[in-house]
């Protein structure tokens, strides 16, 4: 059997929907897919997501303090990609992607963690050239009959990428829209040369949102658009995996980027086991032991005034349990949204009502209980009953518990690579205090 992904950076689960007329190669893709509702990427920045899906947790990509120098942090020394996995097997394997207007860029990021076993990681910077190496890869695969392993990336729809083929959009929505079906189209291309090849019968084909772009919301935060914090329009996104003879399934197991490794290694190696996983933050094959939660994570770069080039670095983390999302932020020395922000992701996917700025905090960082008084916002006491309002104090302290507890773990292994205590770069106990209001 066979993998192929597409990454489909910049998508979240909203666009997959709002844009469904734009898409039709994917939406025929999800009839013959499990699909899964219950998605979120584990970091919403390419790099980041990419790590996480190669070597199966969140311990291989961490950052520190300043940027460029040491924003990367670097990948442990004692990790094996998935693809150099199935290299090591007898796959031939190769990536690549769509990227503009900086292909040396994404070269640099994604081939940093790409094995050196499997050939250069090549971007393009036309799609023309991407399909003609798509192409080329699948024939020699028609002719050598190897088992093989295609990681593909299309940055079409990101805002602000590919804005000669989009200049022509008088709105928003078609600007973004059409970037949606250039995507699309790389997907009907990947589909279209893998039957014609007869290969798509063999193939297990994965297409996935590595993170969402929101040119909508949280998108104008401080002029950046995928560099945010890890709200559920950055972290929810879509997931089809298609497997020849499977059909469609509908699937609400709770899933994140870290966890494809073992989702598909099971699919083609059904006769080795995942071993249970350490932490939230481990991969897992979430059938056989089930995700309660997904641990996400960004960085995003403060212009340094007297230094341009060594910008300071500011963090977001975020726990989620599938209906409630808890983010906290580091205020990097300049930024006024540090602090926590609590969200009910079913009734507010754009995360725009901290829930939070209707509860008291205890000096601890914990919701005090309501016993013996009543909500003084009647429009947040006719919206809730009171049993619905307690159930939010209980998962918020849980979810706090979860995160405080990533937070550290991620802190100290980006602080022990870096050889440093984990000053400058840490979240300070006032971080975990609720931020103000956005009014």
């Amino acid at each position: 059997m066979n993998v192929v992904f597409l990454s489909l950076e910049g998508m979240s689960q909203t666009h997959f929907w709002q844009f469904h007329e734009k898409m039709p190669n994917l939406w025929r893709l999800s009839f013959e897919s499990r699909m899964f509702r219950r998605f979120y990427s584990n970091a919403t920045g390419a790099f980041l997501s990419f790590t996480n899906l190669a070597f199966g947790d969140q311990g291989r990509f961490d950052h520190n303090a300043s940027f460029p120098e040491k924003s990367r942090g670097g990948i442990a020394a004692d990790g094996v990609s998935f693809f150099q996995m199935l290299h090591d097997r007898g796959y031939a394997v190769s990536g690549g992607m769509y990227c503009v207007p900086a292909p040396e860029y994404a070269q640099n990021g994604f081939g940093g963690a790409w094995p050196e076993c499997c050939g250069e990681f090549r971007c393009f910077g036309e799609h023309s050239a991407f399909y003609h190496a798509l192409d080329e890869f699948f024939a020699g695969r028609e002719r050598d009959g190897k088992s093989f392993a295609f990681f593909a990336a299309d940055r079409s729809c990101l805002f602000g990428d590919n804005v000669g083929e989009k200049e022509d959009a008088s709105e928003l929505h078609s600007y973004c829209g059409r970037g949606f079906e250039l995507l699309d189209r790389t997907a009907g291309f990947m589909l279209d040369a893998l039957k014609r090849r007869g290969l798509l019968d063999r193939t297990i084909f994965v297409a996935y949102g590595p993170y969402g772009m929101d040119p909508w919301l949280h998108g104008l935060f401080h002029g950046r658009i995928t560099r945010i914090p890890p709200y559920a329009s950055a972290c929810w996104t879509p997931l089809l995996v298609a497997v020849p003879g499977s059909g469609k399934c509908i699937d609400d197991h709770l899933i994140c980027v870290v966890d494809l490794r073992h989702l598909i290694s099971n699919l083609l190696f059904p006769e080795e086991k995942t071993p249970p996983p350490e932490s939230e933050l481990d991969g897992r094959d979430v059938f056989a032991y089930p995700r309660s939660m997904a641990i996400s994570q960004n960085m995003f770069a403060l212009e340094n005034e007297s230094d341009p080039s060594n910008a300071g670095l500011a963090k977001g983390y975020a726990a989620a349990d599938g209906s409630y999302r808890l983010v906290v932020t580091s205020d990097g020395g300049k930024m006024e949204r540090g602090g926590l922000e609590f969200f009910f992701d079913t009734r507010d996917p754009t995360n725009t009502r901290n829930l939070l700025d209707f509860f008291d905090i205890d000096a601890a960082g914990f919701i005090t209980t309501f016993e013996d008084r009543e909500i003084v916002h009647p429009y947040f006491d006719a919206l809730f009953s009171r049993r619905e309002v307690m159930e939010m104090a209980d998962v918020y302290n849980r979810l706090r518990a979860v995160l405080a507890d990533a937070v550290r773990v991620k802190e100290s292994r980006a602080a022990a690579f870096a050889g440093e205590e984990a000053r400058g770069h840490s979240f300070p106990g006032a971080s975990f205090t609720k931020k103000k209001s956005r009014g």
